[in-house]
C-alpha cells in the first residue's frame, strides 16, 4: 500500500512539473528572486577585516588556527569592478526544487558512488555522504527545504538553464563578481550582514549543527539586497573558472569556520566534484525581443 501511494505521489508530481515546464508564461519574473542593481562588486579584504578574522580565530581555535591564518595572508587588497544589474535567487536551490527539475527532465538524482567519493579525497567518510542521498528517487522529506548537494558544476548549470527557460528567459550560475555584489553590496562588507564576526547569523562549524539546515533558517543573515544563505550552510558554484577543469566556490559551509564564509574567500573546486558541502543558486536574465 505504501509503495502504491508513493508511486501515485511521484506520478502527480511528474505531471505537475511537466505542466510547469510547458505552461510557464513567457517572460515571467521568477518567484524567490531579487533584483541587484548595477554597482561595484568587491573582492579582497582590508587589513581591518583581516585583523577581525585573526581575532575571531584566535579566540575560537587558538593554536589550531594556523592554516586559516595562512590563507588570510594570501588575500588580495580590496578592489572593485562595475557589475551590471541582474536578478538572483534569494536562497540556494533546495532538494525540493531539484526534485521538480529531475521529474520534468529525467535528470539523475544527486548521488555519488563510494569509489568516486574516495577519489575526491573529501575528508568525510562515505557513510556521511549517504545521509544526504535520495531514497527510492525522492529526497528525504525532512530535507526538502535544505540546499541540494552532491550536484556537480555541469548539473548545476543544467538546472539553471532549465529554470531560466521555465520563466521565458536565461538562467545560469552567477559569476564570482555577481555573487560578490549580491553578498557584500555597495560597501564590500566582510559578511552579507556587515563586518561583524557573528556566528549566530550563519550555519558554520561554530554552530555545532554539523549538517545543512533549511534555507532561510536565519533571516538575520540577509545581505543589503535581501539575499540569504550567502555565508555558511553550503558553498555555492559560480560560473567563474579557476585552473583547468575547476570553478570558483563561494560562501563557506556548515563544515567550515565563519572566517571561511567571508565574502572575500574564494575556493577552487573540480567541476566534477559532488560534495555534501556544495550547492548552488542561479541568476536570471529576461529574454528580450529581437
Amino acid at each position: 500500500m505504501k509503495d502504491t501511494m508513493g508511486r501515485r505521489v511521484r506520478t502527480v508530481f511528474t505531471l505537475l512539473a511537466t505542466c510547469f515546464t510547458g505552461c510557464a508564461a513567457q517572460g515571467t519574473t521568477p518567484a524567490g528572486t531579487v533584483e541587484v542593481p548595477t554597482g561595484p562588486s568587491w573582492s579582497g579584504s582590508t587589513l581591518e577585516t583581516r585583523a577581525g578574522a585573526v581575532e575571531f580565530l584566535a579566540a575560537a581555535y587558538g593554536a589550531q588556527a594556523t592554516e586559516p591564518l595562512m590563507r588570510l595572508r594570501a588575500e588580495a587588497a580590496p578592489h572593485s569592478v562595475k557589475t551590471e544589474g541582474f536578478r538572483i535567487m534569494t536562497h540556494p536551490v533546495t532538494q525540493g526544487d531539484y526534485r521538480a527539475f529531475a521529474a520534468a527532465t529525467g535528470s539523475p538524482e544527486p548521488w555519488i558512488d563510494a569509489a568516486r567519493w574516495a577519489d575526491q579525497d573529501t575528508g568525510f567518510p562515505y557513510a556521511m555522504a549517504e545521509r544526504f542521498m535520495w531514497v527510492h528517487g525522492e529526497p528525504v522529506p525532512s530535507r526538502l527545504h535544505h540546499p541540494v548537494v552532491l550536484v556537480d558544476h555541469a548539473d548545476a548549470e543544467r538546472y539553471c538553464s532549465w529554470w531560466g527557460r521555465l520563466h521565458g528567459g536565461v538562467g545560469e550560475l552567477p559569476s564570482e563578481a555577481q555573487w560578490n555584489r549580491a553578498a557584500s553590496g555597495d560597501d564590500g562588507t566582510a559578511f552579507p550582514w556587515g563586518n561583524e564576526h557573528d556566528p549566530t547569523r550563519a550555519n558554520t562549524w561554530e554552530t555545532g549543527v554539523g549538517d545543512t539546515t533549511p534555507v532561510g533558517a536565519a533571516p538575520e543573515d540577509a545581505s543589503t539586497f535581501g539575499v540569504h544563505d550567502m555565508a555558511g550552510n553550503v558553498f555555492e558554484w559560480t560560473r567563474t573558472s579557476a585552473e583547468d577543469g575547476a570553478s570558483i566556490l563561494k560562501g563557506g559551509s556548515w563544515s567550515t569556520s565563519l572566517v571561511q564564509a567571508r565574502t572575500a574567500v574564494r575556493k577552487p573546486a573540480r567541476d566534477d566534484m559532488r560534495h555534501i558541502t556544495i550547492g548552488f543558486r542561479c541568476v536570471f536574465t529576461p529574454q528580450t525581443a529581437d
